[in-house]
């Protein structure tokens, strides 16, 4: 079994390097700098391994992959500013209520309000917040923000009960992982496909794993 687990690792490692996407590369980045911080005990190693990460990840910056040497593209962030910005205007017109959910109404209000001139068509406005607040408004990412913040400070607290059982710790810190990597993608993105099917199992995946530990008393 652990020879699987570490064989789906490497392969899923591997497709992210070959594949040259920064984004999913700098959150893989993250999640190993944090799960490092959160697994490890003491200062002194936390350093080390704060110093280890940094290094690595500058070294593949310069030469492992050259898309992040294109100061072009990094500057102009591919664009998304474009979308950002007019999606960000077109929030200020539906604060409250939002334009309602779904990918095709996003395409075509935001095609149809006369948008900047940008050489990519844009079925999404390239982040998850975004597009929460585009869909349901300002009540609406407040509700997200603070669902997915309850989420998160749970398992972090179950993680920190959960110090005498090496297991349980390490998976309420892979959940953790899993949701800071889709979030820190979807900073520049929106976690579709796969990773949107992924963000909505980690919900009740976290909560089954973080729930409290029941004592039925026998009469």
């Amino acid at each position: 079994l652990r020879l699987a687990i570490a064989g789906g690792l490497v392969l899923h490692v591997g497709y992210i390097v070959v594949m040259a996407s920064r984004g999913p590369q700098l959150a893989l980045a993250s999640c190993l700098l944090t799960s490092g911080l959160v697994l490890m005990p003491g200062l002194r190693l936390r350093a080390l391994w704060i110093a280890l990460v940094l290094a690595v990840g500058l070294s593949l910056l310069l030469w492992g992959n050259p898309r992040f040497r294109d100061t072009r593209s990094l500057r102009k962030l591919a664009g998304r500013e474009t979308v950002w910005n007019h999606t960000l205007a077109l929030c200020s017109e539906r604060p409250w209520l939002g334009y309602g959910i779904g990918g095709r109404l996003f395409r075509n209000t935001y095609h149809q309000s006369n948008p900047p001139r940008s050489p990519f068509p844009y079925y999404h406005p390239h982040n998850y917040w975004l597009f929460v607040q585009f869909s349901q408004g300002l009540p609406g990412l407040f509700l997200h923000l603070a669902s997915w913040a309850a989420l998160t400070w749970r398992l972090l607290r179950y993680r920190r009960f959960a110090d005498a059982d090496p297991a349980a710790r390490l998976l309420a810190v892979t959940l953790l992982m899993g949701i800071q990597f889709i979030f820190f993608y979807s900073l520049a993105d929106w976690p579709s496909t796969q990773l949107h099917i992924l963000l909505l199992w980690l919900i009740p995946t976290a909560l089954v794993v973080s729930r409290p530990a029941r004592q039925e008393v026998l009469v």
